[in-house]
């Protein structure tokens, strides 16, 4: 940090050759508040809030590696993380912490972008709450950026070669970073900032974005179908674990033609008439021979699950416990392990209901 004039100075001047030419700052940051939390649109973030402020940013371990990049964020004392890691997790939540109470030692606020990943400037996805347990103040910081043609610069979609370019290609792009009022909770300060930028706040969470990249890898072009909003999803069927939606990803991959909901009712349930009184409080469905979408897929399959787990009571009539029992009776003591390939799933979480599920789900017949 003693070469924080100087790296200040490169800071804008490499700003400005990227094309910022205006930056405008509104507020201040809070002397009180010892964390920073910001919405992350794109990898300049960091940078606009370091220039302002000198935080010292947390950052992903993948980022070390990045040419420049991540010389500039170790010569910040960036705290990093290695996201799969839950050691690593919680020992950068210790390390936050420790600067958070010891200012004479750590004299900037520590930068962290909660929502875990990079989003439009369309919506605000939700925090991950860990520093928010913390008995420190946290600010809220709002990024938002004009390029004055349109262009959306968020590091959604493509690659970071691709965002250079566009910024590149940009003459002239303004920012605007507003420090705001400090709020009570993770929530508040989530739609505080989401309100600056003119936003709205959703329950998608980094999950969803996995999802895509998967869905990226196994050739699929509209990505966004494939965000399901695991944060709802979560609150539906708190029981279950949202890494199972890579697991029916998977399935889903391998079914040579889309299922309607009357071929998925049909294999699944004694009579097709009943599909609607199944699936009353999740979707009005206008045609039970339309086919499935992934979202409406991996809802269906959760409310399936719910019942394998023994969780959720359902509806005598649709008979659901004892289509339940016989799947348990005929293949729970050997679940097709070998059968079911899992990619990018957590260890340690799979049940014999999932494994069980996502077998009958691999032989439900194609539309």
């Amino acid at each position: 940090m003693r070469c924080m004039p100087l790296a200040r100075g490169a800071f804008r001047m490499m700003l400005f050759i990227i094309g910022f030419v205006y930056i405008k700052k509104e507020g201040s940051h809070d002397p009180a508040a010892r964390v920073l939390v910001a919405n992350h649109t794109t990898w300049t973030d960091a940078i606009l809030i370091m220039w302002l402020c000198m935080s010292y940013p947390v950052s992903r371990v993948e980022n070390v590696s990045v040419p420049i990049f991540g010389s500039i964020i170790l010569l910040f004392d960036a705290i990093i993380v290695d996201r799969r890691s839950k050691d690593s997790r919680a020992a950068t939540l210790a390390e936050i912490k420790f600067r958070a109470e010891n200012p004479d030692k750590w004299p900037h606020p520590t930068l962290i972008f909660p929502e875990g990943t990079c989003t439009s400037q369309r919506s605000v996805i939700l925090f991950q709450q860990g520093v928010f347990t913390l008995d420190t103040v946290v600010q809220g910081v709002s990024v938002q950026y004009d390029t004055h043609s349109g262009l959306d610069l968020s590091w959604c979609w493509g690659t970071s070669t691709i965002t250079w370019v566009q910024m590149l290609a940009t003459p002239v792009i303004s920012a605007t970073v507003r420090f705001l009022d400090v709020q009570k909770g993770c929530e508040e300060t989530r739609k505080a900032i989401a309100e600056s930028i003119g936003a709205e706040t959703t329950t998608h969470t980094t999950k969803d974005v996995l999802l895509m990249k998967q869905a990226a890898y196994y050739g699929f072009d509209h990505q966004p179908d494939f965000a399901i909003d695991t944060g709802a999803l979560r609150s539906a069927f708190p029981h279950l674990h949202t890494s199972y939606t890579h697991l029916l990803l998977n399935v889903w991959c391998k079914t040579k033609r889309p299922f309607s909901l009357a071929r998925w009712a049909q294999a699944i349930f004694p009579g097709q008439d009943r599909l609607h009184s199944i699936v009353s409080n999740l979707y009005k469905l206008p045609s039970a021979a339309a086919p499935l979408t992934f979202h409406t897929f991996v809802w269906l399959s959760f409310k399936v699950l719910s019942v394998l787990e023994g969780q959720h009571e359902e509806d005598s009539s649709c008979d659901w416990h004892s289509r339940a029992r016989r799947l348990e009776e005929t293949e729970v003591r050997n679940p097709p392990v070998q059968t079911v390939p899992v990619t990018d799933v957590e260890e340690g979480i799979l049940s014999p209901s999932i494994l069980i599920w996502s077998e009958v789900l691999r032989r439900l017949p194609p539309r």
